[in-house]
């Protein structure tokens, strides 16, 4: 019983990685069929950032840096829920071991703290950047 027990314990992990990473870079076959006949004409490509694209406007920074910081800080919104996630894994698991409690109530704070910092950081931003360019 010992052996077959830990043969899953083996087992698991690989299977798991070996469908996580086909999932992600897994081999995609899409059968296309080309069109022959190639389209005439100018084509327009549209901005991504919105707004204007005249010459002189001045405004072309502020989408750029706004769109950057928002996804910045979604990023590490997503990252400190990771971790609150891990701190209370830490905790749930502890099993009674006091420092194993003690390990994931200081992660979790930590993750709390990390998240306010994160939203005063985007009101100082977002202030700080209408402030400055008159918007």
């Amino acid at each position: 019983m010992n052996k077959i027990f830990n043969l899953k314990n083996r087992i698991a992990p690989v299977l798991f990685f070996v469908l996580f990473f086909t999932s992600l870079f897994g081999v995609n076959i899409a059968s296309v069929q080309g069109n022959t006949n190639a389209p005439s004409g100018v084509s327009k490509l549209e901005n991504p950032l919105g707004g204007t694209t005249e010459q002189g406007s001045g405004d072309k920074i502020n989408p750029l840096i706004k769109k950057v910081i928002d996804t910045a800080l979604g990023v590490l919104g997503s990252v400190t829920l990771l971790v609150f996630v891990a701190g209370g894994l830490m905790w749930l698991t502890s099993g009674g071991n006091e420092q194993k409690v003690d390990n994931g109530t200081k992660t979790m704070l930590y993750a709390t703290i990390g998240i306010f910092v994160i939203f005063s950081a985007y009101a100082v931003l977002s202030t700080l950047i209408k402030v400055l360019t008159n918007g």
